[in-house]
């Protein structure tokens, strides 16, 4: 069980299961809103903002995989940012190709969250080289990280 509900029975030792001592971990702007109001109650170790997620990937990454990355993270709210850093044109334009089928294919809700983050905080960047990937990447400073790429280093 997960999000507020999941939240909430934790707190309140609901289905046979001991009360929480404390609330760790991420969630929506939902969950942060549970923790805080709940806050007292049971501990918790901070009320998180947004999430995002950015992908550093070359020429080797696939971009189905970098494109449902990028929407699985959108999913979790409308104001979800998510980032491409890529060095390759082929990729970013593969990418931006597939994520509105990817978003077609979610449940209602997550549909327009994705569809609102996509259009509205998305960002794919075009670098010159991986130095230039690596810049924008820590510029950045990204929640969730991931690097597709033959260099990992």
């Amino acid at each position: 069980m997960g999000g507020v509900q999941g939240v909430a029975a934790m707190t309140f030792g609901l289905f046979g299961l001991p009360k929480a001592n404390i609330l760790v971990g991420p969630g929506n702007q939902f969950v942060a809103e549970a923790k805080r109001i709940l806050f007292g109650r049971v501990g918790i170790e901070m009320i998180a903002g947004l999430t995002d997620s950015l992908i550093l990937a070359d020429h080797t990454a696939d971009a189905h995989s970098v494109a449902t990355d990028l929407v699985s993270q959108a999913e979790h709210g409308y104001n979800s940012p998510v980032w491409l850093v890529t060095d390759d044109r082929v990729l970013a334009e593969n990418v931006m190709a597939r994520v509105p089928d990817l978003i077609a294919d979610l449940p209602d809700l997550n549909r327009e969250n994705a569809f609102a983050a996509w259009r509205d905080y998305a960002e794919v960047i075009l670098c010159a080289d991986r130095a230039e990937m690596a810049a924008t990447s820590d510029e950045y400073a990204p929640e969730h990280l991931t690097v597709q790429a033959a260099d990992l280093d």
